[in-house]
């Protein structure tokens, strides 16, 4: 099967949101939306079904990248609470006032371009990550991330 059959079938199985998403990037990228849709693969399908969300919240070349390399194998993607991610995250002394005072400009500011529908675009925000190792048996270790104040932002805004 080819791209574009393998792409058309991704594409049919979409609803309407993810579809002019999808059509959207095609036209921004100047690539067709069977060859995006292809990258992507089934990891867009499942975007749609548990995070339809994710299409306006990040920006699109970013969850593009992500879907991508999902897709191939190369990372994957997993919907997380915002709670549970920023207990897992390092831990910021929000005792000391000027580290406080900072988290919380930069959440603010998330938490408005959230509410306000604009991407999360900036170029050093990528889709937040926790990146892991397992040295031993069944227990991970985390090592890296990036997005906790981007997900206490979307704490802030579910609550609302």
């Amino acid at each position: 099967m080819g791209i574009a059959a393998k792409g058309g079938k991704v594409l049919a199985e979409l609803g309407d949101e993810a579809f002019r998403w999808v059509a959207s990037l095609a036209k921004k990228l100047d690539k067709p939306a069977e060859e995006l849709a292809e990258r992507m693969g089934s990891k867009l399908t499942n975007l749609e079904k548990e995070f339809p969300e994710a299409f306006s919240l990040y920006e699109p070349t970013a969850l593009l990248e992500g879907l991508e390399q999902a897709n191939k194998g190369e990372i994957d993607l997993a919907i997380i609470d915002p709670e549970t991610f920023r207990k897992i995250a390092a831990q910021i002394d929000t005792d000391n006032p000027i580290a406080a005072y900072q988290m919380k400009q930069t959440v603010d500011q998330y938490a408005a371009e959230i509410e306000s529908g604009i991407p999360l675009n900036n170029p050093e925000d990528n889709i937040p990550f926790l990146k892991y190792m397992v040295p031993q048996g069944n227990i991970a270790q985390f090592v890296q991330h990036d997005g906790r104040h981007r997900n206490r932002a979307l704490l802030s805004n579910l609550e609302l």
